[in-house]
């Protein structure tokens, strides 16, 4: 299990679905996504249809697109590609799909993006977060932060929008011309301005988290809980609301503690979970989707070629775990493997054992390290040889050196 064999794409599921190699200046970024269950795919571009449903539902906005402190911004066309390309070619893969691709044309930057179709569990929220901020280590960020929010379910994000909208348009007067026009156009983006008198207007106005219901505000809790795990600074950012003209659930963005040249943060990473953008393409289901967009400096341009599935590498390991606690805990664990060049296999969207072991049983796989609660609370995890069920229990600081050694010597 040579390190020298990180950039290869790995298997994440069972099925024969082709996979993509990246070899270009993505390469490493890629690699991680794929560690942490993201399957290679091909770029994804909007292509003419999709341009048109865009233009049409933002009425030909013209955005601006700059990286200022707290601005909102993701490609509603690059979400509405990616939503189509998962009911045209993965709907019928193994469920919840974890997917990684890049892009670059119509860009100054390049982009990688890692998107979760089909999964509303806050699991998804912390694999995407986590895998991200590997990401930006890689590239050599440091002292990140991360901010977060939630518009929660449709109802509660349109009660928001409504007392928000009233809200402003009570003061608007008071608002500075620019605001006033911005305000016709995405009622959102005025939050974003710091003129004196609009942030006191802002001070004053509602804010979507408490409109949350008792089970999104659980949903949120738990996307905390993850960031905590991390051990870097967070805040809830009430200024992080999206567009109205995207149906976001939950948002972060992930940026460095300092500032730019213009004194702006710089940011990092953008990412969100909305559900119905489906019903814009003309498909009758709404699909829970959690999305981010990492930025590349520089004009990237990728290099990436299909491998096909008996040339994927396969892990001789699987991670299995039991109970919130441990799917929590897992990972910074999951992180220790990476950093030591271990290709391992997870399905952190699943609740219970016996269908882990179950996969761990059809693919083969003749390791796996197992947690749960009883192994949270010691700092412990099981490695178990899955053919012989022989078992010993490891240190969790160890569990890197223990895995190298035993399946070397397989």
């Amino acid at each position: 299990m040579a390190s020298s064999n990180i950039h290869e794409p790995v298997r994440v599921t069972e099925d024969t679905e082709p996979y993509y190699k990246y070899t270009g200046p993505f390469k490493s970024g890629m690699a991680i996504a794929n560690h942490y269950g993201f399957r290679p795919i091909a770029p994804l571009e909007p292509d003419e249809k999709i341009k048109r449903i865009f233009q049409e539902k933002t009425k030909k906005e013209k955005r601006e697109r700059t990286d200022k402190a707290g601005e909102w911004y993701i490609d509603a066309a690059d979400k509405l590609a990616e939503v189509d390309a998962y009911f045209n070619e993965m709907d019928g893969w193994e469920q919840p799909v974890m997917a990684a691709h890049t892009l670059h044309p119509r860009r100054k930057t390049g982009k990688v993006r890692m998107t979760i179709f089909g999964s509303t569990k806050s699991i998804a929220e912390g694999l995407i977060l986590k895998a991200t901020l590997s990401i930006l280590e890689e590239m050599g960020h440091t002292d990140m932060c991360v901010d977060l929010n939630s518009l929660g379910t449709q109802e509660s994000r349109n009660q928001f929008l409504e007392d928000f909208i009233a809200h402003y348009r009570d003061n608007l007067n008071d608002l500075g011309d620019c605001c006033q026009t911005q305000f016709k156009h995405d009622p959102l983006k005025v939050i974003m301005c710091d003129n004196d008198t609009c942030l006191e207007i802002q001070d004053d106005a509602p804010q979507p988290i408490t409109y949350l219901t008792d089970e999104t505000r659980e949903h949120f809790k738990e996307c905390i809980e993850y960031v905590e795990t991390f051990g870097l600074p967070y805040r809830i950012n009430h200024q992080l609301l999206g567009s109205s003209h995207n149906d976001s659930h939950t948002l972060f963005q992930i940026y460095t503690s300092g500032e730019d040249d213009d004194g702006d943060r710089n940011i990092l990473a953008r990412g969100e979970r909305h559900e119905h953008m489906p019903k814009q393409l003309g498909y009758n289901r709404c699909l829970p989707t959690i999305s981010v967009s990492i930025d590349m400096p520089g004009q990237q341009y990728e290099s990436y070629t299909e491998v096909e599935s008996e040339s994927v590498q396969n892990p001789k390991l699987y991670y299995l775990h039991l109970g919130k606690e441990a799917k929590r805990e897992s990972l910074p664990v999951l992180e220790q493997l990476r950093e030591a060049g271990i290709l391992v296999i997870h399905s952190l969207s699943y609740d219970g054992l016996s269908p882990q072991m179950q996969q761990a049983k059809d693919m083969n796989i003749p390791y796996a390290l197992i947690m749960g609660l009883k192994e949270v609370q010691e700092g412990s995890i099981i490695l178990r040889d899955m053919f012989t069920r022989a078992q010993e229990t490891i240190p969790q600081d160890r569990v890197a050196t223990r895995v190298k050694k035993v399946v070397k010597e397989e």
